[in-house]
């Protein structure tokens, strides 16, 4: 589960125009959770 902090550091990388898989790679996280960020 993402903590605030990781949550908000997903969405502002999301908001520079970041694809999913792109932030998944930076970031260590798997692409579906950083999806279902998005979806929600």
């Amino acid at each position: 589960m993402l903590d605030l902090e990781e949550f908000l550091m997903l969405r502002d990388l999301f908001n520079e125009g970041l694809s999913i898989s792109e932030i998944a790679r930076r970031t260590g996280h798997l692409a579906f959770i950083v999806c279902t960020i998005y979806i929600a």
